[in-house]
């Protein structure tokens, strides 16, 4: 009986030591694959409040900051004033990621300029030649 007891003591033991290590090592690699992934939330073993937390996580890091929000804000703003000083009876409206403010870091600002008195073609070469006569002041960056 002795030796049964030494036994489960052994794979006791066994069991105690190579865990750790384990999820040491998955817990690394679970971090270099997602970068959003906090090391607390790494350690929940509940795969619902695990997937909840990683989620959370995930939109805090892709959500915009208050100086990229001001800046496309200000870009947004500067554009429109643009074409609504230079073009007559026209609109210009923002639409997608940029409205919504899902976009990426390096995301486009969707913008529609309506006019009743143009036709596409006529505020198309308006509006280009514009921006061409002022490439200086509107470069991507």
């Amino acid at each position: 009986m002795k030796k049964g007891r030494r036994k489960s003591r052994f794979l006791k033991r066994r069991k105690r030591t190579k865990t750790p290590n384990k999820d040491k090592f998955s817990m690394e690699r679970e971090l270099k694959a997602a970068p959003w992934l906090t090391k607390k939330t790494s350690r929940i073993k509940t795969p619902q409040f695990k997937l909840h937390n990683e989620i959370i996580e995930f939109c805090q890091m892709i959500e915009p900051k208050k100086e990229k929000l001001l800046l496309r804000k200000k870009a947004f703003e500067k554009i429109s004033k643009l074409i609504a000083d230079n073009v007559a009876d026209v609109s210009v409206h923002p639409f997608g990621s940029y409205l919504t403010k899902l976009f990426l870091p390096n995301a486009d600002i969707d913008i529609v300029v309506l006019s009743s008195t143009l036709n596409e073609y006529g505020l198309l070469s308006r509006i280009g030649n514009l921006i061409l006569h002022r490439k200086e002041e509107y470069i991507n960056c």
